[in-house]
């Protein structure tokens, strides 16, 4: 008979943690090396017989032993990484207030002098320290080692140690300077055309796509500091032509919201043009609208200007508040899948802050043409002039959308057509997505949908903005190429929409699976909103002509406004 000592039983270290302290070397943006610093305690001391009763030893010094750190994916360690780790107390606190700060205040013991570390051996997000025995389980001491940062966190975020038969609960980790709440919203998804010596082919010649791009800073963007965004290749800003060149860049649009909540819903507020400035960075060649440059690079500095009048601070991206900046982007004429979008942030001194990225969204085809024909001029529909009708809630005549295809459309799919908000597809009465819910429509192309036997209208239905139309009374399949025409009775909105929105929006989903086809976005027209219920009485004693007399004026105004001017 033999008997064998078993392995003492694991035991959960009484403290394991990431130290608050912020050594040398400290550096959480992505992909860079980071010195991190630990601190570990086995054992409480009032927890050991020693600590009641002076007469009982301490518990020996820990013998030699391996030092097991995991990270959370992503994170490397050198392969050799000995001269990654420091356990000198004096060189993790390298000034004397430091260390008498880390001793007083944080309890830190120094290592015991043959505690040394003998080897370390790194294996992707793991390290293995040997030490040499002396490790008191009772005192509490601090070690730094360098890892490689991740560029981003996937997973759970946390660290555990271990050490002979203690080991740690997970150590929640810190977060990378980096960008959180990150969303990209293209208006449509759709590709630009596809231009060749001045001739396209594709709906939205010249048009940017507007798309909307929300997030979190980590870090804080002072004044004449910036955001930089950088497009997948084949995406570029648009430029704003006739505007002064700032900084040797072209200006682009974009409107820049804070929000001090999670609520998107909510209007924000929206900073001033004297705010900020939107840029194409010149990456050194022509931005001249021919093509041959290089526009992915967008710029949005933080600016101040002060005035007396205006007592406002400057605006900054602030540490952990909500942006959302709607941008203006052209897209290749190619499909593609979805690509990482780059955001940075750089201080006024253009030192890296934040880095980050975002994920973008595939394209689909765009339709071969679209367009309508509330336009001032020409009405293409109608063959002659007519004026552009703008007022809020005013009827349209004959209001059409023309457009092709890229390709057949077949009767089980479904035309879903977006107007701008405020704009009401929905029948005034009618219940959401219910028969009978949509305006009244007329399908005057394709002649076998405007001849079918059965109203083409008949399946549509709205909520709100949206109609979705389905192709079933189409009568027959719609060829690619093939012209569609169909009129609307429609009415303005009474309120401008938001210029990032102010879009008609045409998407062909294939029946069944309700995937995207195809898509085209056209420009909706500017609103003015109409005074309601305008009435004027004379109230005054004085009431014939030519005498001075008091009138009053009654109205209904849409948008908050400073100025009334009476004719």
């Amino acid at each position: 008979q033999q008997t064998i000592a078993s392995a003492p039983p694991a035991q959960e270290a009484a403290l394991a943690a990431l130290s608050e302290y912020l050594p040398d070397g400290r550096d959480d943006r992505p992909l860079r090396r980071n010195r991190l610093a630990f601190t570990f305690r086995f054992e409480n001391p009032e927890d050991l017989p020693f600590s009641a009763n002076a007469s009982l030893p301490p518990p020996p010094p820990l013998p030699r032993g391996y030092l097991e750190i995991v990270g959370p994916p992503g994170f490397v360690f050198e392969r050799r990484c000995y001269v990654d780790v420091e356990t000198r107390r004096s060189n993790i606190f390298p000034t004397p207030e430091l260390e008498h700060m880390a001793k007083q205040e944080m309890g830190i013991s120094a290592w015991e002098q043959n505690a040394e570390v003998l080897e370390c051996e790194g294996d992707g997000r793991t390290a293995i320290i040997e030490i040499a025995g002396g490790i008191l389980t009772y005192r509490t001491y601090i070690f730094t080692v360098v890892t490689t940062n991740p560029e981003v966190i996937v997973g759970e975020n946390v660290w555990t140690l271990a050490f002979r038969n203690f080991f740690s609960r997970p150590i929640q980790s810190f977060q990378l300077w980096t960008f959180r709440n990150v969303s990209i919203s293209p208006l449509t998804t759709n590709t630009g055309p596809s231009c060749y010596l001045g001739q396209c082919l594709g709906a939205g010649e010249g048009l940017p796509l507007p798309v909307s791009l929300v997030f979190r800073p980590y870090s804080l963007v002072d004044t004449d500091g910036e955001l930089q965004v950088t497009l997948p290749l084949g995406f570029g800003f648009a430029p704003l032509d006739g505007e002064p060149l700032i900084e040797g860049d072209r200006q682009m649009r974009c409107i820049v919201r804070q929000y001090t909540d999670s609520n998107l819903s909510r209007p924000g507020f929206e900073w001033q043009t004297k705010d900020r400035d939107c840029l194409i960075a010149d990456r050194g060649t022509p931005l001249d609208g021919s093509g041959t440059g290089d526009s992915r690079t967008g710029r949005i500095v933080t600016r101040f200007t002060f005035n007396e009048v205006d007592p406002s601070p400057p605006k900054t991206f602030n540490r952990g508040m909500l942006f959302r900046i709607d941008l203006w982007v052209f897209h290749p004429p190619g499909l593609s899948g979805a690509e990482l979008w780059q955001l940075e942030t750089l201080s006024p001194t253009k030192e890296q802050l934040d880095i980050g990225f975002a994920e973008g969204y595939a394209l689909t085809r765009v339709f071969r043409s679209l367009r309508h024909n509330n336009e001032d001029g020409y009405n293409h529909y109608l063959n002659y002039s007519t004026p552009l009708v703008i007022q809020g809630l005013a009827p349209i005549p004959f209001f059409v959308f023309e457009f092709s295809l890229p390709e057949t459309a077949w009767l089980e799919d479904t035309f879903v057509f977006t107007g701008p908000p405020g704009f009401m597809m929905q029948r005034a009465g009618a219940a959401p997505w219910s028969p009978g819910s949509c305006i009244e429509l007329w399908v005057i192309q394709p002649l076998a949908a405007a001849q079918s036997r059965y109203d083409p209208g008949q399946v549509s239905i709205c909520s709100s903005n949206v109609m979705r139309l389905p192709l079933t009374n189409f009568g027959k399949t719609v060829q690619s190429l093939a012209p569609i025409v169909i009129r609307f009775d429609l009415h303005n909105s009474e309120a401008p929409p938001p210029p990032e929105k102010n879009y008609w929006k045409i998407e062909l989903e294939k029946g069944g699976s309700g995937a995207l086809v195809a898509a085209g976005l056209v420009p909706s027209w500017p609103i003015v909103p109409y005074l309601a219920m305008s009435t004027t009485y004379i109230t005054g004693d004085l009431q014939a002509a030519g005498a001075r007399t008091t009138l009053d004026l009654f109205f209904r105004t849409v948008q908050a406004a400073t100025e009334l001017f009476i004719e």
